[in-house]
């Protein structure tokens, strides 16, 4: 219990950032397989799968990729807060 006392609120940015973007991601390849089977299995396996899906399918994949940008950027904000946080030792 005293772990979770103990977080910085940087380094609780950055886990929620991460949290956000884990069900981005989720969501994303579940929306690929809704699209069609050969999307997900290409989403998996071909790494700019993901940008041509995008790309191509807009308005399909909008909001995941939303969601996703949203906890990268919390993530990078809560990177920046544990770079300007003073050191414990200084």
């Amino acid at each position: 219990m005293s772990v979770i006392l103990n977080v910085k609120p940087g380094e609780a940015i950055v886990l929620l950032g991460f949290a956000i973007w884990i069900v981005g991601q989720i969501w994303f390849t579940i929306r690929t397989f809704q699209c069609s089977w050969m999307w997900g299995v290409a989403i998996l396996f071909i790494p700019m799968a993901g940008a041509a899906f995008l790309f191509g399918r807009w308005r399909y994949a909008r909001t995941p990729f939303l969601v996703n940008l949203t906890g990268l950027l919390l993530m990078l904000l809560g990177a920046v807060m544990m770079s300007q946080a003073p050191s414990p030792g200084r």
